[in-house]
């Protein structure tokens, strides 16, 4: 029979806690956490004269120490007086890493239980004290913060929701009255506290003015599986979680059976939909490693591996860790540019490379599959967003949906080989019925801006917010298909007339990564009962994708005569000419709400030679990068300009003296409602002529960058292929 070996705990901030170490051959030494489970916890607490293990943490929660690692996959199985009748690997440990040893946090007074409720993770919460009874906590001040120290101490990753009794309508607590003392009363706790008895309480242990009625609970988070450091929600990297840890797992065996379960974890029942690898650098420890499933599994943890924490084929070194990409149709298409959240231009995603859809024969099968995706009843294919020039990635495919498929990848389909793509064949598609939370614009005729209604409990309403922050702005224009909003330093909220619908939402408080509004922090449904006014309706002014951004620029003669050299700015957006490069992703007010500019201030330029070349994604451009600093290329000009400016106004003067043709080099013309700038064109024989306002001119069709050539005669277009 082997001799009892001396444990000790180290570096825990109490007695009860710490990194386990071993006395052996006259040393102490610490334990390494590969296979260290609850069970080797117990034992160790138990010979410590505890009378039980709470936690048995991995990943070197108490930090590593001077001590050699003496111990490695020390398996128990619970029922042990003393560690050394428990299977290890043997005394002394060739290789373990700074960030593997094992701890624990051992049961007494203090310690927490949650019991009363329909599963392991939720109910009322009860405290060990001194006498050994269980005892209770009061709801007094109790939140989500101190429901989060309760669940990560009991070994869930968070909670959920912190449990209250309400005093308006008393009555039985949701998971029943305890039976013994209340022991504290008026909790809280901070993101520094790892323990509930570690914090502040408003009155002594033991001092109360509750009864049982106001016993508080909670329900903890269960999911020990999430995606992190992806682009989006349903790919990244995967980490699991055990002995309050996050860890990740190793490529080694991972399989798209082994993210099915992942996913389905996860909670997304369609499981995954591709595997991937993903950099390991600035990533956790590696807590599962030779991972074995068959894909019909309910959890990572039912799986075949090499156990937990028992990583043999990966380190923290190792350069690539396990990734996934789960099948969550409603994240794999959206729709961009609408005027509400249910219609638009379809972006769809493969993998990770999202893009537009060019389908000549795109109808109302088509349609039908992707609103169901977007978990809708049915769809319609309309083209409700006139689009200009395209860009970016465009998926030239010919889909032959049935209209029965869950999601259009189930759909079979024909590419096109074509490399444009008339603007026409994008697929589009309008949503229905409206579901929660979907949100609209209105108080415009233009799609990207608008009073902001919200669609809740069978009626549509508004958002009321006295101010509303940058966060909440991104995620509405999200939502709504868009890339970002417009700021608000040119923005009047009267911009948009107020509406008669009732407020529905007040306080949305979002942080700006969500996807829809009901994933934000703080979203307080009202139902038209709350003191705000309507003055607070929330209005946005949003910018689109470049990819779909339908605002191609001209300059326009005062004749009507489209050109590149001079003329008046004009931005194409909604069938509508509006006088003004990305220039709608300026700070601006709102579309067609500029009533104090006349025909005198439009803005008026000249080009030198012709228009750039309008580059597409697939364009390179060329590298400035050695080129003139700045301040060099501003002091070349002021010694050109100044003196060619003086030039031009002699020469300008004496051409009015004496009536002879000149030509001039430069002009500044200034008044008091207008500026004119012009800069002679290389193949100009003579200033172009004076402005003056254009007369009205009978409805374009929209104009596009390849309709803006050198002298055209009108500013009509055609409808072209586009060239992405």
């Amino acid at each position: 029979m082997a001799a009892p070996w001396s444990v000790r705990l180290v570096d825990g901030s109490v007695d009860y806690e710490g990194r386990v170490e071993v006395f052996l051959n006259d040393t102490w030494g610490a334990i390494c956490d590969n296979l260290w489970g609850p069970e080797d916890a117990e034992v160790v607490c138990k010979q410590l004269g505890y009378i039980g293990a709470d936690l048995a943490l991995v990943a070197s929660p108490f930090q590593r120490g001077n001590s050699p690692v003496l111990l490695d996959k020390v398996q128990c199985n619970g029922l042990e007086s003393n560690i050394s009748t428990c299977k290890h690997a043997g005394v002394g440990v060739k290789s373990c890493h700074e960030s593997k040893t094992a701890g624990v946090t051992c049961t007494t007074v203090g310690s927490l239980r949650v019991v009363n409720g329909s599963t392991p993770a939720e109910g009322r919460v009860e405290v060990l004290t001194e006498s050994g009874e269980w005892g209770t906590v009061c709801d007094d001040n109790w939140d989500i913060a101190d429901a989060r120290v309760v669940c990560r101490e009991l070994g869930y990753p968070d909670a959920l929701e912190a449990v209250v009794n309400s005093a308006s309508s008393p009555g039985e607590p949701r998971f029943g009255r305890g039976a013994g003392p209340i022991v504290l009363d008026g909790v809280y706790c901070s993101a520094e506290n790892t323990l509930l008895r570690h914090c502040s309480v408003t009155k002594e242990w033991g001092v109360n003015d509750c009864s049982h009625a106001e016993d508080a609970g909670v329900i903890c988070e269960t999911k020990t599986v999430r995606i992190v450091d992806g682009e989006y929600p349903d790919e990244g990297g995967v980490e699991v979680f055990y002995g309050g840890t996050w860890g990740t797992i190793c490529t080694h065996e991972w399989s798209i059976e082994d993210a099915h379960v992942f996913c389905k974890q996860l909670g997304h029942p369609v499981g995954a939909r591709s595997i991937k690898v993903v950099p390991s650098v600035g990533r956790p420890a590696v807590l599962l490693d030779g991972l074995l499933c068959n894909g019909s599994e309910a959890s990572l943890s039912d799986c075949l591996s090499s156990g937990w924490a028992n990583n043999e084929n990966c380190d923290s070194e190792s350069a690539q860790m396990a990734g996934v990409v789960c099948n969550v149709p409603s994240v794999v298409v959206e729709l961009l540019s609408g005027s509400s959240s249910r219609d638009g231009i379809v972006r769809y995603r493969e993998d990770t490379i999202p893009g537009l859809i060019c389908d000549q024969d795109w109808g109302e099968k088509e349609a039908a599959v992707v609103c169901r995706q977007l978990e809708y009843v049915h769809g319609n294919s309309t083209k409700l967003v006139s689009l200009g020039t395209l860009s970016g990635k465009i998926f030239f495919r010919d889909y032959r949906c049935d209209g029965t498929e869950t999601q259009l990848s189930d759909c079979p389909f024909t590419t096109r080989s074509i490399t444009q793509c008339d603007s026409n064949q994008i697929a589009q598609v309008t949503c229905g019925p409206p579901k929660d939370y979907d949100i609209r614009f209105a108080g415009s005729k233009y799609s990207e801006q608008g009073r902001v209604e919200v669609f809740l409990a069978g009626r549509w309403g508004v958002i009321a917010e006295t101010f509303l922050t940058y966060g909440s702005r991104s995620v509405i224009c999200r939502q709504l298909g868009y890339a970002g909003f417009s700021s608000d330093v040119f923005f009047d909220r009267g911009s948009f007339p107020r509406g008669t619908l009732p407020i529905l939402i007040e306080n949305l408080g979002c942080h700006g990564e969500e996807l829809r509004i009901d994933d934000c922090f703080d979203v307080d449904v009202v139902d038209g009962q709350t003191r705000k006014t309507r003055e607070d309706e929330v209005s946005v002014i949003c910018f689109p994708y470049e990819s779909v951004a339908n605002h191609p620029v001209r300059l326009l003669t005062e004749t009507g005569i489209a050109n590149t050299r001079y003329g008046i700015v004009q931005i194409y957006h909604d069938d509508s000419q509006d006088s003004i490069d990305k220039v709608f992703e300026c700070s601006h007010g709102a579309w067609k709400r500029a009533p104090y500019c006349s025909n005198e201030e439009l803005a008026i330029i000249t080009c030198v030679g012709d228009l750039p070349h309008l580059h597409s994604s697939s364009d390179s451009y060329p590298d400035y990068g050695s080129g003139l600093a700045a301040w060099k290329i501003v002091l070349i000009s002021m010694a050109v300009v100044i003196p060619l400016c003086l030039v031009a106004c002699c020469c300008w003067r004496s051409h009015r003296k004496t009536g002879s043709a000149t030509t001039a080099s430069a002009t500044y013309v200034q008044s008091t409602h207008s500026t004119r700038v012009e800069v002679a064109s290389g193949d100009a024989s003579s200033p172009p002529p004076a402005y003056a306002p254009p007369s009205p001119k009978p409805e374009e069709a929209p104009p596009t960058y390849e309709s803006v050539s050198p002298d055209s005669a009108a500013g009509k277009s055609t409808a072209e292929p586009v060239d992405v």
